[in-house]
Protein backbone atom coordinates (compact mmCIF):
# COMPACT_ATOMS: atom_id res chain seq x y z
CA UNK A 1 0.00 0.00 0.00
CA UNK A 2 1.28 3.43 -0.97
CA UNK A 3 2.02 5.80 1.46
CA UNK A 4 -0.39 8.25 0.33
CA UNK A 5 -3.16 5.26 0.61
CA UNK A 6 -2.30 4.69 4.28
CA UNK A 7 -1.98 8.12 5.25
CA UNK A 8 -5.99 8.30 3.54
CA UNK A 9 -6.71 4.99 5.37
CA UNK A 10 -5.57 5.97 8.57
CA UNK A 11 -7.20 9.85 8.45
CA UNK A 12 -10.82 8.05 7.30
CA UNK A 13 -11.48 6.81 11.20
CA UNK A 14 -10.06 10.44 12.58
CA UNK A 15 -11.74 14.21 12.56
CA UNK A 16 -9.87 16.87 12.67
CA UNK A 17 -11.05 20.00 14.50
CA UNK A 18 -9.00 23.38 14.12
CA UNK A 19 -9.65 25.37 17.43
CA UNK A 20 -7.57 28.28 16.31
CA UNK A 21 -6.31 28.00 13.27
CA UNK A 22 -8.28 27.63 9.39
CA UNK A 23 -8.22 24.45 7.90
CA UNK A 24 -5.22 23.19 5.96
CA UNK A 25 -4.53 20.50 3.92
CA UNK A 26 -2.98 16.80 4.53
CA UNK A 27 0.21 18.35 3.83
CA UNK A 28 0.19 21.21 6.01
CA UNK A 29 1.24 20.74 9.73
CA UNK A 30 -1.85 21.36 12.13
CA UNK A 31 -1.06 24.15 14.48
CA UNK A 32 -1.16 24.03 18.09
CA UNK A 33 -4.88 23.81 19.85
CA UNK A 34 -5.98 21.46 16.92
CA UNK A 35 -8.43 18.47 18.56
CA UNK A 36 -8.46 15.29 16.62
CA UNK A 37 -11.60 12.58 17.81
CA UNK A 38 -10.28 9.82 17.45
CA UNK A 39 -12.53 6.33 17.76
CA UNK A 40 -11.65 3.17 18.61
CA UNK A 41 -13.01 -0.13 19.28
CA UNK A 42 -11.64 -3.70 20.79
CA UNK A 43 -13.63 -7.31 19.95
CA UNK A 44 -13.29 -10.51 22.41
CA UNK A 45 -14.70 -14.05 21.91
CA UNK A 46 -14.85 -14.90 25.25
CA UNK A 47 -16.18 -18.32 26.49
CA UNK A 48 -19.06 -18.06 28.64
CA UNK A 49 -19.22 -19.03 32.32
CA UNK A 50 -22.03 -19.28 33.02
CA UNK A 51 -25.65 -20.64 32.71
CA UNK A 52 -29.24 -19.58 33.20
CA UNK A 53 -32.36 -22.14 32.65
CA UNK A 54 -35.34 -21.56 32.79
CA UNK A 55 -38.35 -23.89 33.64
CA UNK A 56 -41.85 -24.10 35.36
CA UNK A 57 -44.51 -25.98 36.09
CA UNK A 58 -48.23 -26.20 35.46
CA UNK A 59 -51.37 -27.39 36.67
CA UNK A 60 -54.80 -27.24 35.50
CA UNK A 61 -58.13 -27.81 37.17
CA UNK A 62 -62.23 -26.60 37.09
CA UNK A 63 -61.61 -25.30 40.36
CA UNK A 64 -59.06 -22.86 41.50
CA UNK A 65 -58.00 -24.35 44.72
CA UNK A 66 -57.57 -27.76 43.67
CA UNK A 67 -55.05 -26.69 40.97
CA UNK A 68 -53.27 -23.98 43.22
CA UNK A 69 -52.82 -26.73 45.87
CA UNK A 70 -51.78 -29.52 43.15
CA UNK A 71 -49.15 -27.01 41.54
CA UNK A 72 -47.34 -26.19 44.93
CA UNK A 73 -47.33 -29.38 45.93
CA UNK A 74 -45.63 -30.72 43.00
CA UNK A 75 -43.49 -27.94 43.07
CA UNK A 76 -42.13 -28.17 46.88
CA UNK A 77 -41.59 -31.90 46.43
CA UNK A 78 -39.81 -31.61 42.95
CA UNK A 79 -37.29 -28.45 44.10
CA UNK A 80 -37.04 -30.64 46.94
CA UNK A 81 -35.61 -33.52 45.01
CA UNK A 82 -33.29 -31.40 43.18
CA UNK A 83 -31.43 -29.37 45.91
CA UNK A 84 -30.67 -32.99 47.03
CA UNK A 85 -28.81 -33.52 44.05
CA UNK A 86 -26.34 -31.13 45.19
CA UNK A 87 -26.26 -29.80 41.78
CA UNK A 88 -24.31 -26.11 41.62
CA UNK A 89 -26.71 -23.59 40.96
CA UNK A 90 -28.80 -21.13 42.20
CA UNK A 91 -32.58 -21.32 42.55
CA UNK A 92 -34.63 -18.74 42.12
CA UNK A 93 -39.11 -18.46 42.14
CA UNK A 94 -39.75 -15.66 38.54
CA UNK A 95 -43.47 -15.93 38.54
CA UNK A 96 -46.67 -17.85 40.28
CA UNK A 97 -49.60 -16.96 38.70
CA UNK A 98 -53.21 -18.07 37.72
CA UNK A 99 -55.30 -17.78 34.70
CA UNK A 100 -59.02 -18.55 34.33
CA UNK A 101 -59.49 -20.61 31.34
CA UNK A 102 -62.58 -20.53 28.98
CA UNK A 103 -64.79 -22.00 26.94
CA UNK A 104 -64.68 -20.96 23.26
CA UNK A 105 -67.43 -18.73 22.34
CA UNK A 106 -69.82 -19.65 19.51
CA UNK A 107 -73.12 -17.74 17.88
CA UNK A 108 -75.01 -18.70 20.34
CA UNK A 109 -73.48 -18.53 23.77
CA UNK A 110 -70.68 -16.62 25.12
CA UNK A 111 -67.45 -17.94 26.56
CA UNK A 112 -67.66 -19.30 29.91
CA UNK A 113 -65.22 -19.72 32.51
CA UNK A 114 -64.57 -23.95 32.30
CA UNK A 115 -61.16 -23.73 34.71
CA UNK A 116 -57.96 -22.33 36.08
CA UNK A 117 -54.70 -22.85 35.34
CA UNK A 118 -52.17 -22.35 37.65
CA UNK A 119 -48.28 -22.04 36.29
CA UNK A 120 -44.60 -21.00 38.32
CA UNK A 121 -41.79 -20.43 36.87
CA UNK A 122 -38.13 -20.50 38.10
CA UNK A 123 -34.28 -20.42 37.21
CA UNK A 124 -31.39 -22.53 37.50
CA UNK A 125 -28.13 -20.05 37.46
CA UNK A 126 -25.21 -22.74 36.88
CA UNK A 127 -22.04 -21.52 38.03
CA UNK A 128 -19.93 -24.35 36.23
CA UNK A 129 -20.72 -24.43 32.35
CA UNK A 130 -19.37 -28.13 32.48
CA UNK A 131 -22.37 -29.53 34.87
CA UNK A 132 -24.97 -27.66 32.74
CA UNK A 133 -26.05 -30.45 30.68
CA UNK A 134 -26.57 -32.60 34.44
CA UNK A 135 -28.73 -29.95 35.83
CA UNK A 136 -30.32 -30.01 32.24
CA UNK A 137 -31.44 -33.74 32.56
CA UNK A 138 -32.32 -33.80 36.67
CA UNK A 139 -34.50 -30.36 35.64
CA UNK A 140 -36.21 -32.14 32.59
CA UNK A 141 -37.30 -35.20 34.76
CA UNK A 142 -39.45 -32.74 36.86
CA UNK A 143 -40.32 -29.72 35.22
CA UNK A 144 -41.16 -28.15 31.55
CA UNK A 145 -38.19 -25.85 30.00
CA UNK A 146 -38.66 -22.27 28.61
CA UNK A 147 -34.81 -22.34 28.02
CA UNK A 148 -31.34 -22.29 28.90
CA UNK A 149 -28.98 -19.37 27.95
CA UNK A 150 -24.97 -19.62 27.95
CA UNK A 151 -23.24 -16.38 29.02
CA UNK A 152 -20.59 -14.60 31.01
CA UNK A 153 -20.86 -14.06 34.78
CA UNK A 154 -20.44 -11.06 36.47
CA UNK A 155 -17.04 -12.17 37.37
CA UNK A 156 -15.67 -12.73 33.71
CA UNK A 157 -17.21 -9.30 32.84
CA UNK A 158 -15.53 -7.52 35.40
CA UNK A 159 -12.33 -9.11 34.12
CA UNK A 160 -12.65 -8.55 30.39
CA UNK A 161 -14.37 -5.21 30.95
CA UNK A 162 -11.39 -4.14 32.73
CA UNK A 163 -8.62 -5.50 30.55
CA UNK A 164 -10.40 -4.16 27.12
CA UNK A 165 -10.95 -0.75 28.47
CA UNK A 166 -6.86 -0.72 28.82
CA UNK A 167 -6.68 -1.88 25.41
CA UNK A 168 -8.71 0.38 23.80
CA UNK A 169 -7.12 3.41 25.40
CA UNK A 170 -4.25 1.89 24.18
CA UNK A 171 -5.51 1.56 20.11
CA UNK A 172 -6.80 5.36 20.73
CA UNK A 173 -3.17 6.87 21.69
CA UNK A 174 -1.65 4.58 18.81
CA UNK A 175 -3.93 6.02 15.96
CA UNK A 176 -3.80 9.36 17.87
CA UNK A 177 -0.07 9.11 17.55
CA UNK A 178 0.02 7.86 14.15
CA UNK A 179 -2.42 10.30 12.54
CA UNK A 180 -0.28 13.24 14.08
CA UNK A 181 3.30 12.10 13.06
CA UNK A 182 1.12 11.50 9.05
CA UNK A 183 0.90 15.14 9.30
CA UNK A 184 3.96 16.45 10.06
CA UNK A 185 3.60 16.59 13.49
CA UNK A 186 6.98 15.27 15.30
CA UNK A 187 7.60 14.15 19.02
CA UNK A 188 5.35 13.68 21.92
CA UNK A 189 2.81 16.40 20.45
CA UNK A 190 -0.82 14.86 21.76
CA UNK A 191 -2.47 14.53 24.15
CA UNK A 192 -5.35 13.07 25.53
CA UNK A 193 -7.89 15.08 27.03
CA UNK A 194 -11.41 13.29 27.28
CA UNK A 195 -12.43 9.90 26.59
CA UNK A 196 -16.06 8.86 26.30
CA UNK A 197 -16.54 5.27 25.96
CA UNK A 198 -19.55 3.44 24.53
CA UNK A 199 -21.43 0.82 26.83
CA UNK A 200 -19.86 -2.63 26.63
CA UNK A 201 -21.99 -5.05 23.79
CA UNK A 202 -22.39 -8.56 24.45
CA UNK A 203 -23.81 -11.01 21.85
CA UNK A 204 -24.30 -14.29 23.88
CA UNK A 205 -22.81 -17.13 21.84
CA UNK A 206 -25.23 -20.04 22.92
CA UNK A 207 -29.35 -19.77 23.15
CA UNK A 208 -31.35 -22.97 23.37
CA UNK A 209 -34.82 -22.42 23.61
CA UNK A 210 -38.29 -24.55 23.92
CA UNK A 211 -35.79 -27.36 24.92
CA UNK A 212 -36.76 -31.04 25.15
CA UNK A 213 -40.08 -31.36 26.63
CA UNK A 214 -43.18 -30.42 28.49
CA UNK A 215 -44.15 -31.96 31.50
CA UNK A 216 -47.56 -30.64 33.82
CA UNK A 217 -47.34 -31.19 37.60
CA UNK A 218 -48.80 -33.55 38.07
CA UNK A 219 -46.73 -35.90 35.50
CA UNK A 220 -44.52 -38.83 37.17
CA UNK A 221 -40.33 -38.26 36.22
CA UNK A 222 -39.05 -40.25 34.28
CA UNK A 223 -35.37 -41.00 33.64
CA UNK A 224 -34.54 -38.01 30.76
CA UNK A 225 -31.36 -38.40 28.64
CA UNK A 226 -28.01 -36.19 28.92
CA UNK A 227 -28.30 -33.53 26.52
CA UNK A 228 -25.52 -32.29 24.41
CA UNK A 229 -24.59 -29.08 25.45
CA UNK A 230 -22.24 -26.55 24.20
CA UNK A 231 -21.60 -23.22 26.26
CA UNK A 232 -20.08 -21.28 23.37
CA UNK A 233 -18.80 -18.04 23.68
CA UNK A 234 -20.20 -14.64 24.21
CA UNK A 235 -18.85 -11.59 21.64
CA UNK A 236 -17.71 -8.89 23.45
CA UNK A 237 -17.02 -5.09 22.33
CA UNK A 238 -15.66 -2.20 23.75
CA UNK A 239 -15.87 1.02 22.15
CA UNK A 240 -14.40 4.65 23.16
CA UNK A 241 -13.82 8.31 21.10
CA UNK A 242 -10.97 10.18 22.49
CA UNK A 243 -10.82 13.67 22.31
CA UNK A 244 -6.81 14.06 21.54
CA UNK A 245 -5.39 18.00 21.02
CA UNK A 246 -2.25 18.84 19.25
CA UNK A 247 0.40 20.53 21.58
Amino acid sequence: MSLKHSLLALLSSVTLVATTAPAFSQSVVPSKGTVLIVPGAVTRDVPNDEAVLSFYAVESDKRLETATQALLTYVADAMAQLRRLNLPVEYETQSLGSYPQYTQRTDKAAAQLDGWEVRQTMTAKISDVNEAARVVQAVAERFAFNGITFRLSANATQTVQTEMTQEVIELVKQKADATAKALGCEGDCVKIEQLDFGSMGQRYGQVYDNAVMLKSAGSSASRMPMPSLDPGRTTVTQSVTAHVRIR
